[in-house]
């Protein structure tokens, strides 16, 4: 599978990058189909989630195709301004997404979704959120970082994990089991803020409670000192796992177009509401029309540039290239793939 990679330069910003890519688009487009642009509208607070005017540019690249663009992003599980549809409408607002018309996928409460049937690791059924399953086409726009659960995130995480509803983010999340090492943690309570779901109780030291957990990982990036882990067993490989089968079922009888972000190398997810310093200098784009191949040319690319595995120096106890194997399995794409520099 071909990828393309437009790299920044002194004369080439991501703009120009940007529109580089779109020419090598490989689709005829119907005059009046609907595309979803799937983006992530980032959390209050964070300042390094994608810039509305990177998304701003495709969607006037797809109303010159004559077809009916519109942004999208799903609610979220954890407390914050996009745990509904109202306030995630707000937000999208607000980081300058009202340009054009945003939908939030699966609508007020996070559970208006369609089950759709796949032949996934470990799901069989999926709920994918009304807007992007009634959409013709996709377009992905993905921010390239790291995850405290995954590993990074990119293409496929924001299949899986961001055209889900609430119910299937929390199948997801449900089987990961972070623990706290006494003899690190400092008693700084950072975990205890950060926690959406008052999992976790702080006397001496911080102490998870095993039945409100969701493990969705937030203490995980809030500890200062690494005290918090993930339990890297079968239990957190289902994530990744039903995070896979997620994304079959967001793309099933349906082309999608993906755009991997390599700017802003965070550490962490943009559901944070603070943005840590990158992890790798910026690169450009990666762009096709497999995800997996995406994601690994990706990866590929951010430890050419710095020499070394920045994702699994953060997450020792997590393998990064997990979800490209598991995507590879379940047939959402292929890891060898085609490099054309443009």
């Amino acid at each position: 599978m071909k990828v393309w990679i437009a790299k920044l330069s002194e004369k080439k910003n991501l703009l120009r990058c940007l529109r580089e890519v779109l020419e090598h688009v490989p689709f005829t487009w119907r005059e009046g189909e609907v595309v979803a642009v799937k983006l992530h509208i980032g959390e209050v607070g964070n300042t390094t989630f994608l810039r509305p005017e990177y998304a701003r540019v495709v969607y006037e690249w797809l109303k010159d195709k004559k077809v009916l663009p519109f942004l999208t992003d799903t609610t979220v599980i954890y407390r914050g301004k996009r745990n509904n549809g109202i306030e995630a409408h707000e937000t999208a607002i607000f980081h300058g997404f009202g340009f054009a018309p945003f939908i939030v996928a699966d609508g007020i409460r996070g559970v208006d979704g369609v089950k759709v049937r796949v032949d996934g690791i470990r799901e069989k059924e999926v709920k994918i959120a009304r807007a992007v399953y009634e959409s013709d086409a996709l377009f992905v726009l993905s921010h390239f970082k790291g995850h405290g659960v995954t590993g990074f995130g990119g293409a496929i995480k924001n299949l899986g994990m961001g055209c889900s509803t609430k119910e299937g983010k929390l199948k997801m999340h449900s089987g990961t089991s972070p623990w706290i090492d006494k003899e690190k943690c400092t008693g700084c309570g950072l975990c205890f803020e950060a926690c959406p779901f008052n999992a976790i109780k702080l006397e001496a030291h911080a102490e998870i409670i095993p039945d409100k957990c969701s493990g969705c990982g937030a203490c995980i990036s809030a500890c200062p000192v690494k005290a918090i882990r993930i339990k890297w067993d079968a239990s957190s490989r289902a994530l990744i796992e039903r995070m896979v089968d997620h994304a079959l079922g967001a793309v099933r009888k349906k082309r999608a177009f993906y755009i991997n972000f390599l700017v802003n190398i965070t550490p962490e997810c943009d559901c944070f509401p603070y943005s840590k310093p990158p992890v790798a200098p910026d690169i450009g784009l990666v762009a096709g029309e497999d995800p997996v191949a995406v994601d690994q040319a990706s990866y590929d690319l951010v430890v050419e540039k710095t020499g070394h595995d920045p994702f699994k120096k953060l997450y020792p106890q997590i393998d990064p290239a997990y979800q490209l194997a598991c995507g590879e399995k379940a047939g959402l794409g292929r890891r060898k793939y085609e490099r054309e520099e443009l």
